[in-house]
């Protein structure tokens, strides 16, 4: 530490260590929460429900998850995947906010 002439020039180069220090722990705590699988907020991913802070499957939404994905290998080109589900009937978008109604379109 340096020789300080002024108090508050100590306290502050101490106070910005405790800051450092209190980042890294909640980093660190964030980390192992994200390696035991557990959801850490944010919008939720296509194809998932929270339970308890975990990820669980949601089927109905998993099943599109798993279209999208087989038509992106036969079709080879998001744009027209995404002419192909405007013009599906069965309808692609999903009301975000109430996620446990049917599609709207």
């Amino acid at each position: 530490m340096a020789f300080c002439l002024v108090d508050h020039q100590c306290s502050g180069q101490r106070r910005g260590r405790g800051i450092k220090k209190t980042g890294e722990r909640i980093r660190d705590k964030i980390a192992a929460s994200k390696a035991k699988g557990m959801w850490m907020g944010g919008p939720l991913p296509l194809g998932y429900d929270a339970d308890n802070r975990l990820l669980v499957i949601n089927e109905r939404e998993a099943a599109i998850v798993r279209r999208i994905f087989d038509d992106f290998v036969t079709v080879r080109s998001a744009t027209i995947m995404v002419r192909n589900y405007a013009s599906d009937p069965q309808g692609w978008r999903q009301d975000t906010k109430n996620r446990d109604k049917e599609p709207c379109c």
